[in-house]
């Protein structure tokens, strides 16, 4: 569901990343997405290779979501040492 929150999901903003994203999303959890106010919203940019958006939760927290290249995600994740062999094991998988 998180990452859906880095998708763009009306139609004329998505693309067939965002559409796979959006349509994994299960069919319970999509009446959340509306109360997920977003913020601001950083389209693709292929020089960075990511997007983000800034989303203020239900509880009032604001928080960043980002979906992008994975080596360039992991970059940013606090816990990168823990992670980087499973998520780059998971990509071999894709």
């Amino acid at each position: 569901f998180i990452s859906s929150l880095a998708a763009k999901r009306m139609s004329d903003g998505a693309d067939a990343i965002d559409t796979v994203i959006t349509n994994s999303v299960a069919e319970a959890d999509k009446p959340r997405w509306k109360e997920h106010v977003e913020i601001d919203f950083t389209p693709f940019d292929p020089v960075i290779k990511r997007t983000e958006a800034t989303v203020q939760k239900p509880n009032g927290d604001v928080i960043k979501v980002t979906k992008g290249a994975t080596k360039v995600v992991l970059e940013m994740c606090a816990n990168k040492a823990d992670c980087t062999d499973v998520v780059l094991g998971a990509n071999l998988d894709l």
